[in-house]
């Protein structure tokens, strides 16, 4: 009986400490995710020589890949016309809660936003802001790089600083 109440004293000890790795692996899963899913895009535009958009729903934590394709295969004529792969979500307890874009003065927290990348795989800068439900010190933040598409995720809130001529 002892035995059994010690093992079960050490087991919640054990469970405890392994709780406090969960929220940092989830958003972690939210920055590989998001990554993945603009690779994706950026690979797709390349590869079929087409604008491929992703689209942002900051108000409803969501996004989809938006393909220059109808339905059945052919080549979109209208934006309407164009499918998209699905709406993607992020990990429980994680949630998209802004973008910048180069040329954009503000950061984006509500309402839809398309990021475009051309058939050449360049688009905008892309900065993803990546919240935590369980605190900042879990948040996170994914840089694009318009012209290589080189991703960056950096720890917390990162403010890209403005590039101006007198930095030449």
């Amino acid at each position: 009986m002892a035995v059994v109440l010690l093992l079960g004293l050490a087991m919640s000890g054990v469970s405890s400490n392994l709780n406090r790795f969960v929220p940092q692996a989830q958003s972690e899963s939210a920055a590989r995710t998001v990554i993945g899913d603009l690779d994706l895009v950026r690979s797709s535009a390349i590869s079929n020589g087409r604008p491929y958009q992703i689209e942002f729903d900051l108000d409803n934590n969501q996004y989809r890949i938006i393909t220059p394709f109808t339905a059945d295969g052919r080549i979109a004529r209208t934006a309407e016309d164009r499918t998209d792969l699905g709406i993607d979500t992020l990990p429980k307890g994680t949630s998209i809660s802004g973008l910048m874009v180069s040329g954009s003065p503000n950061r984006i927290t509500s309402g839809l936003h398309r990021v475009t990348f051309h058939h050449s795989g360049i688009m905008n800068d892309l900065v993803i802001y990546l919240s935590n439900d369980m605190g900042e010190m879990y948040d996170l933040t994914v840089v694009m790089g318009a012209i290589t598409g080189k991703t960056l995720v950096v720890e917390g809130s990162f403010e890209p600083q403005k590039v101006t001529d007198a930095d030449f």
